[in-house]
């Protein structure tokens, strides 16, 4: 069956694949939403068409490669109107991330939706969905449990997806007394099978074997829906920074302590990730001055790193407004109990705070950024 996909939004389609967003087009689901959208006649068009080259007498019974003609013939069709093709297909992609039992992974569809459209407002919300989505650990552990399971009762398996599952339950802080005790020995798919196949012999006991050793990981997670909001940071970038600094932004008129915390939080989170890019060791309790003073000494923003009476006075600037961050935390915010005469903090000392956060994280993440930039064309 052959297939065609406008050429500017094949990245788009080629990633939406790797979700198996293709799945989804066929649902019923799908179609309430295309419905509730507007979009029935451009469904209805793509999906006839499919049924027209199906070379089979089970019209229903759409499978794989069914599902890609479909989504292709349905977003090139889609993609007729580009004023709205961005928009309607991120709302379809946010209901897809609620319904899917697949655990999903933004890849490159936000930039993808972004160069294609999509407004600030709609990227907004559908990164925030995306993270949502990526901090589902219940749904993370039992699909991966899943994959182990085929693959020890002689199935095959995604391994690109064990992979990546695997190292996010690995890299967890809040769950690395959770997992099993064999997944650091089983870094790949394969390994895990190396594994299983010199441990347990048949493969029933490798079953109960399996349920045995996510049983802690599940029940933990299932208590309370606590798997579905863990978040696992993994990649700090200037969508991460500024999706941060907005919610801190919406936060401060209802709860200016609640947003000077995530100011401060914010800071600190940037300054470990250059830390960790460094490979510098650091406590995780340091305050956020030390934390800070040990960044910009990596970065060579320092004030006495630079010679430049301009660059000492600014960098010196940069310095205190995190010493006074630090304290403002300390004394205005939510972060620790306070007596009845504490000075409660206004919108505006909370918008001064995560204004200034958000600057200066965007500022040391750049300038990390441009550093490994030069490093790479220099090995080059």
């Amino acid at each position: 069956m052959a297939k065609t996909i406008v050429t500017k939004i094949k990245p788009l389609y080629d990633d939406l694949i790797k979700i198996r967003f293709n799945e989804f087009v066929g649902t019923n689901d799908f179609v309430r939403i295309c419905n509730s959208l507007g979009l029935t006649e451009i469904y209805t068009s793509a999906y006839n068409e499919s049924l027209q080259e199906k070379d089979t007498f089970d019209l229903t019974n759409f499978g794989d490669k069914e599902n890609a003609d479909l989504l292709a013939k349905f977003i090139n069709k889609l993609f007729a109107d580009e004023g709205t093709f961005s928009n309607n297909l991120a709302i379809i992609l946010s209901e897809f991330l609620v319904i899917t039992a697949y655990p999903v992974y933004a890849e490159n569809i936000l930039q993808d939706l972004k160069e294609l459209g999509l407004s600030d407002v709609a990227h907004s919300k559908l990164s925030n969905d995306f993270s949502a989505a990526q901090g589902n650990y219940l749904k993370k552990a039992r699909y991966l449990k899943q994959i182990m399971m085929s693959r020890a009762t002689g199935g095959g398996g995604d391994e690109e997806l064990y992979y990546k599952l695997r190292s996010d339950f690995v890299k967890s802080t809040s769950l690395k007394n959770y997992i099993p005790d064999f997944f650091s020995q089983c870094e790949t798919l394969e390994d895990f099978w190396q594994f299983i196949k010199s441990n347990v012999s048949q493969y029933q006991p490798r079953r109960d074997f399996l349920n045995k050793a996510f049983a802690p990981l599940i029940t933990f997670l299932e208590q309370d829906n606590i798997g579905t909001s863990i978040v696992e940071i993994t990649t700090i970038d200037n969508i991460y920074i500024q999706d941060a600094w907005k919610k801190a932004l919406d936060r401060m008129i209802q709860d200016p302590e609640g947003a000077i915390t995530s100011s401060r939080t914010l800071m600190e989170t940037v300054c470990k990730h250059i830390l960790d890019g460094f490979n510098e060791q650091y406590d995780d309790i340091a305050d956020l001055p030390k934390l800070y003073k040990m960044t910009a000494n990596l970065l060579q923003l320092s004030p006495d790193q630079n010679t430049e009476q301009i660059f000492k006075q600014i960098l010196g600037g940069c310095q205190s407004i995190v010493v006074g961050l630090g304290s403002m935390r300390n004394k205005l915010s939510d972060a620790h109990g306070k007596g009845s005469k504490a000075v409660k903090p206004s919108a505006r000392h909370a918008g001064l705070a995560v204004n200034l956060s958000g600057a200066m994280c965007q500022f040391l993440l750049q300038t990390f950024e441009e550093r490994n930039a030069k490093q790479k064309q220099t090995s080059n």
